[in-house]
């Protein structure tokens, strides 16, 4: 009866000091830089329609640097602004936790994102017995310095993997079937070069069809949840249910193909590797405006065009920096058109709203036209990842316009890395590389190799040393960045592709 009632004066107490540290129903976010509300909504697990209510603005847009007021919803967690002068062994008092606690809720809290008005997770379900024995000046020591704490590095004698890929094997109709095959075969050209560098490897490989039907049965497995590190899911329903057993069993997920990010905010064990487009597209923009600051640039506006969401994001930054520019609607008037807005004296840049086949089949020749036509016409050209599928068809005119364009995967048939890992495929596997966008056997090969290497190396302490991991993709360059201090990681690596007059292309790498 005693212990019954002391349990209740515990969870009283505590009751009590959330009510007292809370204060509000309400706590703020500020928006950064790639944010959208969407993207918000996942991050705190609120609903979007509760984020529109309480800001009637942010259905049009939002501006970074702003606030939006967001509701603390009942569940496993609250959410704790930080303010000036607070440490984490103030914030644990004031939520009657420790500081383990917390640090449990926020794998990505340290003394770098221990930040004013950054957000932290606060458990709602914990409750935690004082510590014994010890003064309070020495339990604050001891609670701020959890934040400096590095896990050991340990070297894995053998790394255990997880291969879940839909094959479907077994399905009539699979259209995926071959890339995911590829990517199969790329990984274990991966592994057999980490076993000539002396690193063990168990390996798991299972078809997981196109639904999650195999799943839980595969899951369910002990060399599943005895693996070091799973990879693979493809369909939304795959991946969640992956991830939910991946943060479950606190195992590195790495989520190689979508560029859709849900898993990747609430799961802190979960890798993505293709970056997603809200995030790629702002990192983009920025390189731009700085870059193009002082070019006389020039959109070509289709205004069904697939790139009008760039394109007016795009718009919104420049005027936001005061930067001039000016628009032509793609007409059969074009090359008169184009004309017209070149500078004597400054580099024109064109950006087209439109990155598909049809448009490039127009612009193409009149742009090329326009270069030889006129010899003082300084021209250049601003384009799309999908772009790279017609380097074939439009090498020369590419070349020619000085065409830079951005892109998460990039693979130089011309380079010897390519050349090389082209030869081993063909000689492993009797066929050539699809000639797809990315080309999956290589995002097998970069994938497998990053990760395998990066934990054999560093074992439990990979997340907080992904950048040590000396691997320099063929395809895919790797840098691995938190969302939060909560969230996953995201591959924020990407490539500015610079097909250059001299008929050379020149790689930048971007993070």
């Amino acid at each position: 009866m005693f212990k019954r009632i002391f349990f209740f004066l515990i969870i009283f107490s505590l009751q009590v000091s959330f009510a007292k540290a809370q204060n509000t129903e309400y706590f703020y976010h500020i928006i950064e830089r790639g944010q959208t509300v969407y993207a918000i909504s996942k991050t705190y697990n609120i609903p979007i329609e509760a984020i529109y209510k309480l800001n009637d603005t942010s259905k049009e847009s939002i501006t970074i640097g702003d606030s939006l007021k967001m509701p603390q919803t009942s569940g496993s967690y609250i959410y704790h602004t930080i303010k000036p002068k607070e440490t984490l062994y103030s914030v644990s008092k004031l939520y009657a936790m420790s500081g383990e606690d917390i640090i449990e809720a926020n794998q990505g809290l340290s003394e770098k994102t221990f930040t004013i008005d950054k957000n932290i997770r606060i458990p709602t379900n914990k409750v935690t017995m004082p510590m014994q024995g010890y003064s309070e000046t020495k339990i604050q020591i001891y609670t701020d310095a959890l934040l400096s704490q590095t896990k050991k590095t340990e070297y894995l004698n053998t790394v255990n993997v997880v291969l879940l890929l839909p094959f479907g094997i077994n399905e009539d109709e699979n259209p995926q079937k071959k890339r995911f095959i590829e990517y199969y075969e790329g990984f274990l050209l991966a592994i057999d070069k980490l076993k000539k560098e002396n690193i063990s490897i168990n390996l798991y490989v299972h078809d997981i069809g196109k639904d999650t039907k195999k799943l839980k049965s595969i899951l369910n497995k002990e060399e599943t949840k005895q693996a070091q590190l799973i990879i693979g899911g493809f369909y939304d329903k795959q991946i969640a249910e992956i991830s939910s057993f991946s943060h479950d069993y606190k195992i590195p997920y790495v989520i190689p193909f979508t560029s859709k990010f849900d898993e990747s905010i609430s799961n802190p064990y979960a890798f993505q590797v293709n970056n997603p487009q809200s995030i790629l597209q702002s990192k983009v923009i920025s390189l731009f405006v700085s870059s193009y600051k002082d070019k006389n640039i020039v959109f070509l506006i289709d205004k069904n065009g697939d790139k009008m969401d760039f394109v007016q994001t795009l718009q919104t930054e420049l005027k936001q920096n005061k930067i001039e520019f000016k628009e032509l609607e793609i007409s059969t008037q074009l090359l008169s058109s184009i004309k017209n807005v070149l500078s004597k004296d400054k580099e024109t840049v064109i950006v087209p709203s439109d990155a598909s086949p049809q448009t490039l089949m127009r612009l193409m020749p009149t742009l090329k036209t326009l270069v030889q036509s006129e010899k003082d016409a300084n021209i250049s050209l601003f384009g799309y990842p999908e772009w790279q599928r017609y380097n074939q068809n439009y090498f020369d005119e590419y070349c020619i316009l000085k065409t830079s364009i951005y892109t998460v995967f990039y693979a130089d048939n011309k380079s010897d890395e390519v050349k090389m890992f082209s030869s081993k495929f063909r000689n492993a596997y009797s066929k050539n590389l699809m000639d797809t966008y990315p080309k999956y056997g290589l995002l097998g090969y970069d994938t497998g190799f990053f990760f395998i290497k990066g934990l054999s190396q560093f074992g439990s302490a990979f997340s907080d040393n992904t950048s040590k991991v000396k691997y320099k993709g063929i395809q895919t360059g790797f840098n691995f960045q938190r969302i939060n201090n909560w969230s996953g990681f995201i591959n924020t690596h990407y490539y500015l592709v610079n097909f250059n007059a001299d008929y050379s292309i020149s790689l930048d790498a971007h993070k």
